[in-house]
Formats: structure tokens, C-alpha cells, sequence
């Protein structure tokens, strides 16, 4: 028997979600948005209070219990890939007992179906009625049977019919001609309409260009040119979050939905991922990933996925990848209709051939392009703007024999996760087959660990420092300068310093030293707000790994809002949690209904219902992130000198390089004149946004361009410049690879190990590596000039001289050589014979950067 709903069961609901279901379920008028946790339980406790007894009893027991995650699943209706459509559940439709009448007020146009493909809007399949149609639409084919469950969808004042391609029965359907949409009348449920169209099952075209992917550590973004339209097409992707606003963009997330069944594991990607760790109120089991394109580097290597029901499996780094790549490639067939075979995949320079090929490995059912012929990130960003240049050259033929001339362009790309500076000249010939765009790309300097997540991380940073100080005591507030001592200008004239003390500062040591009180105010707060779910070692059950797990991701969401926020509005002058005030120019953090804490009080957690009374100010964010932006602008430009004199211009991509406060700091280098990228166009898919497409614009037109023949690329590529050093471990230390050289090293037969440590540019020690030494004395054998034509030229004359004067009969040769790959190295093992022949025994790569392959925030132990 239902219990009644009484204030204690209302008292114990800590979700806002199970609180909007009891005001929707009893129409009350209560405004949510607006209103903390406690004021909402009061206003609907008073408004309970005066519903008749006999409402009173018609409660559910559900709702008595909204804690019970396990038994809303069991209620939910399937789920469709169309969020959102809201249908009543089918048990509310009886379809054999519907009143069928007739009517000219419902028109429909003939139906479209393509084989292993959702109907979507791209088919349209098209409704014209003025009648109130129930969301559920059914689909009979010739011979009356029922053959699909379809939905209206409205989208901008029109409205279609859609399906997904699990809920259409092809095989009943692809030997009709004609077929029967039934609707049903949204008041009256017991009513329906039959309307009959034709109807013609398709098998997917095989789309004969390139479909291009731009993979990006916090965006992905897809698209393709189509020939029959002249157009370039991006693939579109609701945003859920945002009322369903389609964006050019999804965010590169993965969360685990179930899985149970380690042969057919659910996920959920981009805005579906965010949305749903946000309705479990982020507090939540399953395992979520963020990063994973830096899974590229090491793809055989597993991961542990965890579901809401607590299932467990490990599966690899590469059916993760797959499953995400793979819905790419459905929502391309979908809302393109075609089926796709040929693929490219924009990749930073400097990792170009160990992305592509881990991509190969991964997508082996597509012909993925190959590294060589691919265009890097960097060459994409500007091929649209050469592309532009050889329309307006072939519209002024006359001057096409003068455009000879090369053009250099610099591309600086700051993206998600990474940062590259890109040299790249081209020149264009006519010649008989077309016209030749010749592009040679240099890459000039990279970091692996520096992107917009970088400054997120910063903002999460603070806003830890001021909620902890806030929830700990009301009256204890802290400023940036408080953190931050040194002004912008200090701080600039600090990292320029030359340093005249016989110990030089690196510009990273110097940034430990800018943020050092940050730092230690840093680690108090995290004393009181923790966040490190998974290495905290005085918090370990599930419930308290729970609290500090929705604690970080809590925080990292409103940090990831205040940042794009930042980037779009940087009129505004105030963000906080609890007001909207355009007046003001305040601004409320938007899809946070919830910032509800779990702090540490004496020495247990304990969850604190008031939202944080703090706010932070646009000046506080700039100079929060000023140090870092500077460090990053000086170490990637400042060897640089005459670029204004050098490049015809300076292309800007990537997220972060949307920031005021990025181009002001660049200026500092380059002349204002001479950038270009910043756009002021102010889309629903913002500015944010805009830089990030540049890169997949400029690989559909590369792509075009090959498969049209219009226009015939060429791309060359050199070497990135060494800044790295390695040192190896015998009698004392040993420089084997520097700028200047490259030095082989001899060892006794018997030896097996090989330590080496590396250092960056600024002489910091980055890591160390281990090589074992093989035991073999077999394999192919090479002549002296086989073996130089393995080692980098830059070191090849040095290298013969060195194999010439090898003295010892028999002994082991290592060579020490820079990879064509930028940020690693090659180790190539050789065995010399008493015959003085060299015998290739093995070759390794070591990334010179540190940790790359993982995430930097997402791992649990911030």
C-alpha cells in the first residue's frame, strides 16, 4: 500500500533532480533555478501542506525513496539516441485497440530508408499537422505488420519523423513500396490516424572522398566536403546540456554506462558523458575517461571499467578508442547518409606516424591515410587560407607565373592538452595536371604538457583555495594578490630576468617560485576540500571515495565554465555561484544546480548544504594564470628573433589562443599586425570554439583537394630541432646526444643494461630510461652505408667516422640518434663481428617527454 509523502521523506532528499519529479509530478509552483536545496524542500513541504488528502494518497512509493538509483533504472522507458524526445511510455498505447479515424490535417512526405542507419532529419521525413500528436509514431508496412517505432522531433519550428535504427525492422519493410505512419492523438491516447506514403529501403552509399577527423584532447570535431553540394559539412552534436544546441564540436569524454557484459560494454561520449555524471549530481561509480587521445601512444596497454552496479572488467586502451571513433563514424552515416571507408586524421607533427599508425591498429575495417601523406594539425590550421589564396591566383591567371614566390606562415597551437609552433612555407606552380601547392612544415617547438586544461586546472585550483577558506569559516577570505604577491609586471620582468648567479633559474623554477605561497595554501585547502579519490589514504570507503570523487568533479566542471566563460565574455567582470545579474555584469555558473561540498571535520567527511558565498573577479583569473601563459609564450617564441621580418603572418589555433590576455602577452614578441585567428563572430558555438575548427576546415580542403584534383599538395617535412639531451651512465656521465652530436657508444659482450637520463633544454632532468641490451648475434646484416643511412643526417658524417675507428673484434654498438619523430629518441643496436661486419640486432624509441601517455587531472590523485 502507498505511504504517504511526509516532510521527514522530503528532508532526506538530497538531489535536486528528486526534487523537481515530486514539484512536476504535483504541478506546484516552485522555481528551482534560482533557489538553494533547503529554500526548495521548504517551499514544497508548505505547498504539500494544502493538497487535498485524496492527492495525498495517490504518492508513489518511489518517490518516498529517490535514493534508490537501482529501482528508477528498472522504471526508466528504453532510452533513445534522440535525448531529446520525451514520449510517453508505450504501455500508455494500446496499438491493437486504437480508434483509427481519418483525417486531411496530418501530411507527411514519402519515406527514405537507409539500411544500418538511424532516420533522422537528414532523410526528411517530413510532418505537416496542426493536431496534438502524441511523441510515439508507429510504422506497418504493405502487409499491415508492424515494422518500426518512430518519434516527432521539432527543430526549429519544423517537424520530422525519426527513428533509431534499432527500433525499424528493415527486413519487413524492403519489399514494400507503400506503408502505413500511424499517429497517435496526444489527448485522447485511445485515437489514432493512419496515413499511408511510399516507401524505399536504400543499402548506404559508399562515400568515394575522405572523411576527415580532427582528434583532440578535449574536442573532437568531424566533417567532410560533398562534392554535390560544393560545400564543406560538419557533423553536428546536440549539446544536452544547453537546451539541445547542435555544435560543430563534442567533447573527447567517455563514461561507462555498464558494463556487465565485457562482449557488449555501453558507454556514453561527449555531452551524453557530461550529462550523465551531472544527473547522478557527480557523485557517481562509473568510470569516466577524459584525455584519451593520449592513449594514442600506448594503445595495448588496459584499463579497468567500472559501471553504477559496481560490475568490474579490463579491457584495452584500443576497444576504448573504438568504441568512440566508432560513433563518430555512425553519426557521420547518419546525418550524411553514406557509408564510409576512407578516413584522415589531423595529428600533431611531432607524433604523426606513432598516432596514425596506433589509429591503423585500431580502425582496421578503413583505410585510414597514411602518416606521410597526412596533413599535421599545424598545416590544416593556414591550408584553408592557401587554399583561398590559390582561388583568388587562378581568378588573376595572369599572376599565377609570379606566385612562385614561397610564403612562410608560423601556426601556434595551444589546444587542450598540448602546445605546437609550426614553420611552414608554400608556393604554388600551374602546371598541366593542375595547379602544385608545395608546403614544407618545420616543427619548431612543442609542449606536451601545457593546454587549456592547464588553465582549467588553475581556476580549480583557486576556487579550492576560496570555497575551502569559505566553508571553514564564513569570515575567512583570501585574494589572489594575497597568493600571488608579485604585480603582472613583476612578474614578467621576473621570468625575463637573465639571471647573472653563477645557479641559473630555468623559467620553470621560476614559475615554482611565482607560485610558490599559492602552492602551499594550495595543498591546506586540499586538507580541508579533498579531491584525491583514489590515493587518499584517510578516506577509502566507497561512500567517502564517492564524496571526494564528486567533490573533484564538481569542482573541475565549474573551473571548466568560469574558463570558457572567460574566453567568451571578457566584458564581464564578476562570476559567482549565487546570482544573475547582466546588469552588473555578474554572471551564475550555469549547469551547476547542486554545489554541495564534503569537507574534512575533525578528521571525518561531512557534506555542507550551503552553496559557497565567493566570487571571482575577471582581473583575479588574469593574473592567476599570468605566469603560466607568460612561461609558455616565452619558452616556445623567445629563441625566436625578426618573426615579423620572417613570416608573412602568424596563424593562432586552438582554445586557449581565443584568450585576450594570450594574444596581449604574445604581442610582447610578435607584432599585433601580424597575428591572425582571433574571430569576433559570436556564434552559439562561440568563439571557444572557432579557432578548434580551423584545423578540420583546413584538413576537408586538403583531402578535397587530393581527391578532387583541383589542386595537387605536396607536403614535405622536416626535422624538429633538438631540445633534449641524453646522458648515459658508465665510468662517470656521458653526453650522447646533444644539438651539436650524436655519439655511439661500445659495450663488452656480456653487458645488458643501459641507463639513460634525459634533460630538457633548460637542463632540468626529465626522466630516466632503461634499455637492455640483447643477447642476439644474429640478424640482418648491413653494410657500413646501410648503417649511416639509418642515423639522422645531421650526425651521419660523425657517426661513419666513429663506426670506421672501431678498434675491438667483436663488441656491441650502440648508436644514440634522434627519431624522425619530434620529443624522442632512437636507440639502434648493432653487434660487430671478428669480420668487421655489422649485424642490426634491434631498435627502441624513448619519448623524451614524461608521463604523456596518461592524464594529468583525471587520474584520481588531485
Amino acid at each position: 500500500m502507498n505511504r504517504k509523502l511526509t516532510a521527514e521523506d522530503i528532508d532526506k532528499i538530497e538531489k535536486r533532480s528528486e526534487l523537481v519529479k515530486i514539484i512536476e509530478k504535483y504541478g506546484l509552483n516552485i522555481e528551482c533555478r534560482l533557489n538553494r536545496l533547503e529554500v526548495i524542500k521548504d517551499m514544497i513541504k508548505a505547498q504539500l501542506d494544502v493538497i487535498s488528502k485524496q492527492q495525498e494518497e495517490s504518492i508513489k512509493e518511489n518517490i518516498t525513496n529517490p535514493v534508490d538509483e537501482k529501482k528508477e533504472e528498472e522504471k526508466k522507458v528504453e532510452e533513445t539516441t534522440d535525448s531529446s524526445i520525451e514520449k510517453k511510455e508505450n504501455k500508455d498505447i494500446n496499438l491493437e485497440s486504437l480508434k483509427i479515424e481519418n483525417t486531411e490535417d496530418i501530411d507527411i512526405s514519402d519515406l527514405v530508408i537507409y539500411k544500418n542507419s538511424d532516420i533522422t532529419k537528414v532523410n526528411e521525413f517530413i510532418l505537416e499537422t496542426s493536431i496534438d500528436l502524441n511523441k510515439v509514431v508507429y510504422l506497418k508496412n504493405e502487409q499491415g505488420e508492424l515494422s518500426g517505432e518512430m518519434y516527432i522531433e521539432v527543430d526549429e519550428g519544423k517537424k520530422y519523423i525519426v527513428a533509431p535504427k534499432e527500433k525499424i525492422n528493415v527486413n519487413k519493410l524492403e519489399h514494400s513500396n507503400s506503408c502505413e505512419v500511424i499517429f497517435v492523438d496526444n489527448k485522447d491516447i485511445t485515437k489514432g490516424y493512419s496515413i499511408k506514403t511510399s516507401i524505399e529501403v536504400r543499402g548506404l552509399r559508399v562515400f568515394e572522398g575522405t572523411l576527415c577527423i580532427d582528434f583532440g584532447t578535449s574536442n573532437t570535431s568531424v566533417g567532410t566536403y560533398l562534392p554535390e553540394t560544393n560545400e564543406i559539412k560538419l557533423i553536428k552534436f546536440r549539446d544536452v546540456l544547453n537546451n539541445n544546441i547542435e555544435r560543430e564540436t563534442i567533447p573527447t569524454v567517455i563514461y561507462v554506462e555498464n558494463c556487465k557484459n565485457i562482449n557488449d560494454i555501453v558507454y556514453k561520449f561527449g555531452y551524453e558523458a557530461k550529462k550523465a555524471i551531472k544527473d547522478k549530481d557527480y557523485n557517481f561509480k562509473n568510470t569516466i575517461f577524459y584525455e584519451v587521445k593520449r592513449w594514442l601512444l600506448d594503445i595495448e596497454k588496459e584499463e579497468e571499467l567500472i559501471d553504477g552496479e559496481l560490475n568490474r572488467v579490463i579491457i584495452k586502451r584500443k576497444d576504448i578508442l573504438r568504441a568512440y571513433l566508432e560513433y563518430l563514424l555512425k553519426e557521420a552515416s547518419n546525418q550524411f547518409q553514406y557509408r564510409f571507408k576512407r578516413l584522415h586524421f589531423s595529428t600533431p607533427i611531432s607524433l604523426k606516424e606513432k598516432y596514425i599508425s596506433s589509429i591503423k591498429n585500431i580502425l582496421t575495417n578503413y583505410e585510414v591515410m597514411d602518416a606521410e601523406k597526412s596533413i599535421d594539425e599545424g598545416v590544416a590550421v593556414i591550408y584553408d587560407d592557401i587554399y583561398k589564396d590559390v582561388v583568388n591566383l587562378k581568378n588573376r591567371k595572369e599572376e599565377l607565373n609570379m606566385a612562385n614566390q614561397a610564403r612562410k606562415v608560423m601556426t601556434i597551437d595551444v589546444g587542450g592538452g598540448t602546445t605546437d609552433v609550426i614553420s611552414s612555407t608554400f608556393s604554388l606552380e600551374d602546371e598541366s595536371q593542375g595547379t602544385k601547392l608545395k608546403i614544407h612544415t618545420y616543427p619548431e617547438n612543442s609542449n606536451s604538457y601545457f593546454g587549456g586544461n592547464n588553465i582549467t586546472y588553475r581556476i580549480f585550483q583557486y576556487l579550492k583555495i576560496k570555497i575551502a577558506r569559505y566553508l571553514e569559516n564564513e569570515n575567512l577570505n583570501i585574494d589572489i594578490d594575497d597568493l600571488i604577491e608579485m604585480s603582472k609586471t613583476a612578474i614578467l620582468e621576473f621570468i625575463d630576468d637573465t639571471d647573472s648567479s653563477e645557479t641559473k633559474k630555468s623559467s620553470s623554477q621560476k614559475i615554482n617560485e611565482i607560485y610558490n605561497n599559492f602552492e602551499i595554501e594550495y595543498k591546506k585547502a586540499s586538507e580541508i576540500l579533498p579531491t584525491n579519490y583514489k590515493t587518499n589514504n584517510n578516506f577509502k570507503t566507497n561512500k567517502q571515495k564517492g564524496l571526494l570523487k564528486r567533490n573533484f568533479y564538481l569542482l573541475w566542471e565549474a573551473a571548466e565554465t568560469i574558463k570558457i566563460e572567460f574566453f567568451n565574455k571578457t566584458e564581464i567582470y564578476l562570476i559567482d555561484f549565487i546570482s544573475e545579474d547582466k546588469e552588473s555584469k555578474k554572471i551564475k555558473i550555469p549547469n551547476i544546480d547542486n554545489l554541495l561540498f564534503s569537507i574534512v571535520k575533525d578528521g571525518n567527511l561531512e557534506t555542507i548544504k550551503k552553496v559557497p558565498q565567493i566570487a571571482i573577479g575577471i582581473n583575479e583569473i588574469q593574473k592567476l594564470i599570468y605566469g603560466d601563459i607568460y612561461k609558455l609564450i616565452k619558452d616556445i617564441l623567445g629563441e625566436k628573433t625578426n618573426i615579423e621580418d620572417s613570416y608573412i603572418k602568424v596563424k593562432l589555433s586552438g582554445q586557449t589562443c581565443n584568450i585576450i590576455l594570450f594574444q596581449e602577452l604574445l604581442k610582447e614578441f610578435i607584432a599585433g599586425r601580424k597575428l591572425r585567428g582571433k574571430s569576433s563572430a559570436n556564434t552559439e558555438n562561440s568563439n571557444y570554439a572557432t579557432l578548434k575548427l580551423n584545423c578540420i576546415r583546413g584538413s576537408i580542403r586538403y583531402t578535397s583537394d587530393i581527391d578532387t584534383g583541383v589542386t595537387i599538395p605536396e607536403i614535405y617535412r622536416g626535422k624538429a630541432p633538438l631540445r633534449h639531451r641524453v646522458e648515459i651512465e658508465r665510468a662517470g656521465k656521458v653526453e650522447v646526444l646533444t644539438k651539436e652530436k650524436s655519439l655511439i657508444q661500445l659495450f663488452d659482450i656480456d653487458a645488458s643494461i643501459i641507463k639513460m637520463s634525459i634533460y630538457d633544454w633548460e637542463n632540468n632532468h626529465v626522466k630516466d630510461e632503461i634499455y637492455n641490451l640483447s643477447s642476439l648475434k644474429d640478424g640482418k646484416e648491413l653494410a657500413l652505408r646501410e648503417v649511416i643511412d639509418r642515423v639522422s643526417n645531421q650526425y651521419a658524417e660523425s657517426i661513419e667516422e666513429q663506426l670506421k675507428t672501431i678498434a675491438a673484434e667483436e663488441t656491441k654498438v650502440v648508436i644514440f640518434n634522434p627519431s624522425n619523430e619530434a620529443d624522442s629518441l632512437e636507440v639502434i643496436e648493432l653487434y660487430k663481428t671478428k669480420e668487421n661486419k655489422f649485424i642490426l640486432i634491434n631498435r627502441k624509441k624513448f619519448s623524451f617527454e614524461k608521463d604523456i601517455d596518461g592524464s594529468k587531472f583525471f587520474n584520481g590523485e588531485e
